[in-house]
């Protein structure tokens, strides 16, 4: 079953749209923060509050990058689709599995995956997390055992082939 997912779309897991929602969460947070300094910034300069302060510009910049990315984020929200690991099919490649990939190369490399359907990889002793959005994860998501795959990274193609699922 070959599915192909969409670049403009976000794919996630329930736990990784909670994720997703709680970083818009902490950027709110943050931007109270630096209100506060900005505020703290003004009220304890000299003359008027805002000229030759560095510490108020600087928190107006901050705060321009902030709400930034919490616009950026909630534009985000509507590419969101959320994947849900409903599939039993131990031939193909799921949310939450491990597997090892072969990167044809002139010399090939092997290195184990997990795939995730989070926003926040993280690193493991014996293998790394790869979200649905990277080019690997769009590439072997519900792909099947044994094939070889294509992704691209930068205009440059590379290939990996899915050796095999590794039981956790």
């Amino acid at each position: 079953m070959e599915e192909k997912l969409n670049e403009k779309n976000i794919y996630l897991d329930k736990n990784g749209y909670n994720e997703y929602l709680k970083s818009i969460e902490e950027l709110y947070d943050k931007l109270k923060e630096n209100s506060k300094l900005k505020t703290s910034s003004y009220d304890s300069a000299v003359g008027d509050g805002w000229h030759d302060n560095f510490d108020f510009e600087e928190a107006k910049r901050k705060e321009v990058s902030l709400v930034m990315q919490i616009n950026n984020k909630n534009e985000e929200l509507k590419n969101i689709i959320i994947i849900e690991n409903n599939n039993n099919d131990n031939s193909v490649v799921n949310i939450n599995d491990v597997v090892e990939l072969k990167f044809i190369f002139d010399d090939n490399e092997f290195e184990k995956f997990k795939l995730t359907g989070g926003c926040n990889p993280k690193e493991h002793d014996d293998y790394r997390e790869i979200t649905l959005n990277s080019p690997i994860g769009k590439a072997i998501y519900k792909q099947k055992l044994g094939s070889i795959v294509e992704y691209s990274v930068l205009s440059k193609k590379f290939k990996v082939q899915i050796l095999r699922k590794v039981i956790k």
